[in-house]
């Protein structure tokens, strides 16, 4: 194994290997007061100098391949946050200079050693990648942080990995005016400014496509091919001055809505995205705030480019550790995160990766050490459609519906086939998300408390008899809240999650079925009744209106896959009907489906298209017809099916 000698004293000199990090650091300062040859007068194993003390010699191949290969459409992202530390060779007051130089080089070669085996489109830098915020920028120091985080970036390069770059704070010249708007260091300019990202320096990379100001690299947008097809990925540099950010945003924007961006997903980057100091009413981490000018930059980006469809993921650094938040606007949810590993409390070289699959919808975010594999973090996200809409009973993370039911203390889900244990049989199941991860968790409502599977606590909530539990994300954080409707108070009472607030709502025209949604698409449930005796519903701010008739059994959903629930009653068949018949509000000309009376309307996402669908259960056969699809045979007679919730299913069968 090749290595890579450091000689830690006043200079500091390197041995390195030229064919692994690429001849540029043969040929650069890699010291505060020494110049190296030039290439052809440094040998492999040659040390230039005089140096006598701490002397230590490390693999600069350390690497650990991957053990979860990308299958199918899979693929993968990389987010390197603030890595200053790494390079900031002075021992200045407030430097974390427990971080070494080596574990930088271990991720990028991490990155170009797994970009086959993860199927790496792309590398996301997230500012701060030199410290000289700290140094004075005109000392050799300040320079020399560029050439190594340069000939870090270099082994990317050399694997022809792309990757982007943007100004954090610290990569600009805080001493040098006394304005807010600060120039960047000249050091990112001629490293990693426009020059750098087109021929003849780096031939290959096509996939840099605008920038502003024009010629620079500060604010850039470029654009990765990827199984789920492209993605561009627009770099805000951190700004103090709002009026200089409001105008490189507004820049941006003018850019991304032109047609040929229409079906390209969007990523915005950022230096300082969300913060872990403070949450807002969600229990989400707040917007970054910049304090010269006291506005939240990550925030107005958002609020810019919420309207568009596309735009899916904002990511940040530069404060440490991780967090996360995430909004919902016509029906799209935006995530959020922040990722940074500086400092002394965690171990060095640590990566956070991004894996994606259109297939499956799933966002997997993994953070690990480079060099050994060990995992700190890792968790599962949906990536287009949450649970507040189509995506329900969804056990599997599969992004559609499994046919489900509650028999005895068992949990069947079928399509594909799991029974899980848990509860009683006098239990009232009730399904949701309630960690956020989109996966549907088994839970049970028994005598006012909730148990939920692998979430704790339980919650009280829900005393009285006549309480019907009606489960659903009525804050917009993602994750399921506790709730409860009240009929004889006209009253929904809900516990949230993660932050345990107590909201409740009364509403004097509501009637006895709750049938609680996100019916306005923004990522949160409104409360909402059915009256079965005269088919009046009541969504608060929404609509209060006759739909349907009496007897009907309401079943609201996401037919149209905007993002938004819509109301729908089924009828079953009586008298003369032919057929049982469901009704979409909006659609004069009900859906036929099934010639039995004792079908069950069982709503969801069975397909994975983001819309509910239409579908009944026969509990005689115990076959699931969906309109429009093949039957699912479950195997499962005479059951409860979860696919109509409780509140609505107690009502009718």
């Amino acid at each position: 194994m090749k290595h890579l000698t450091i000689i830690k004293t006043k200079v500091r000199f390197l041995r390195f290997p030229v064919a692994k990090l690429g001849k540029l650091l043969a040929c650069t300062i890699l010291s505060a007061s020494l110049l190296l040859p030039s290439c052809s007068e440094v040998n492999e194993g040659t040390l230039i100098g005089d140096a006598e003390t701490e002397k230590y010699e490390v693999p600069n191949e350390r690497s650990a391949l991957s053990d979860d290969p990308a299958t199918g459409d899979e693929f993968t992202l990389v987010l390197i946050g603030d890595t200053q530390n790494y390079v900031d060779f002075e021992n200045n007051t407030g430097d974390s200079d427990c971080q070494t130089y080596q574990p930088l080089l271990d991720q990028m070669q991490w990155i170009a050693d797994n970009k086959t085996i993860e199927n790496i489109k792309y590398v996301i830098t997230l500012g701060d990648m030199t410290d000289n915020y700290n140094p004075n920028p005109a000392t050799t120091e300040g320079t020399n942080q560029w050439t190594r985080i340069r000939t870090a970036y270099n082994i990317l390069r050399d694997a022809n990995v792309p990757f982007g770059a943007v100004p954090g704070n610290h990569d600009q010249l805080f001493e040098s005016a006394s304005i807010h708007s600060y120039p960047v260091h000249p050091g990112y300019t001629s490293n990693f400014g426009r020059s750098q990202f087109i021929s003849p320096a780096w031939p290959n990379a096509n996939f840099h496509k605008w920038e502003y100001p024009a010629g620079t690299n500060e604010n850039h947008i470029d654009v990765v091919n990827t199984p789920a097809g492209e993605l561009a990925i627009l770099y805000f540099r951190w700004e103090h001055e709002r009026s200089a950010s409001v105008a490189a945003r507004d820049a941006a924007y003018a850019e991304i809505t032109k047609p040929e961006y229409a079906n390209r997903k969007i990523i915005i980057a950022t230096h300082f995205a969300i913060t872990p100091t403070y949450q807002d009413a969600k229990n989400d981490a707040e917007w970054g705030l910049l304090g010269h000018d006291n506005y939240y930059q990550s925030g107005e980006l958002y609020d810019k480019f919420k309207d568009l469809p596309n735009f899916f993921l904002l990511v940040g650094g530069h404060v440490g550790g991780e967090v996360q938040r995430h909004e919902t606007h016509n029906g799209v949810v935006v995530q959020s995160y922040n990722s940074d590993y500086s400092g002394c409390s965690r171990p060095e070289g640590m990566l956070r990766t991004l894996r994606f699959s259109k297939v499956k919808d799933k966002i997997t975010l993994k953070t690990f050490v480079a060099s050994t594999g060990e995992v700190t973090n890792q968790f599962d996200r949906p990536w287009t459609r949450w649970f507040t809409t189509s995506r329900t009973n969804d056990y599997f993370n599969y992004s559609k519906s499994q046919p489900t039911f509650y028999v005895g203390a068992t949990w069947k889900i079928t399509n594909p086939t799991l029974d899980v244990n848990y509860g009683l049989s006098t239990d009232i199941a009730v399904p949701g998300d309630y960690d956020g991860d989109g996966t549907t968790d088994p839970a049970i409502f028994r005598d006012g408390v909730w148990k939920r599977k692998n979430v704790e606590p339980d919650v009280t909530l829900g005393s009285l008899a006549e309480d019907i539990p009606v489960p659903g994300d009525y804050d917009g954080n993602g994750t399921s809240d506790c709730a409860i409707y009240r009929p004889s108070e006209k009253k929904f009472y809900v516990r949230q999650t993660y932050s345990s607030a107590n909201t409740t709502y009364t509403n004097s025209g509501f009637g006895n079925i709750p049938v609680a949604a996100d019916y306005d698409g923004d990522g949160k449930v409104n409360f909402a009744t059915f009256n079965t005796g005269t088919a009046q519903w009541v969504i608060p701010g929404i609509s209060s209106s006759v739909y349907g008739q009496s007897g009907d059994i309401p079943v609201p959903g996401d037919y149209n896959g905007t993002g938004r629930n819509t109301r729908a009653i089924f009828r079953k068949k009586t008298g003369t009907m032919t057929h049982n018949e469901w009704y979409v509000y909006g659609n004069a000309t009900p859906i036929l489906i099934g010639t039995t009376s004792n079908l069950i309307p069982v709503p969801g996402d069975y397909n994975g298209d983001g819309k509910t669908d239409i579908a009944v259960y026969n509990p005689t056969d115990g076959k699931v017809t969906i309109n429009g699809q093949a039957t699912l045979l479950t195997g499962i007679l005479n059951a409860k099916p979860l696919n109509l919730p409780y509140h609505i299913r107690k009502f009718f069968f």
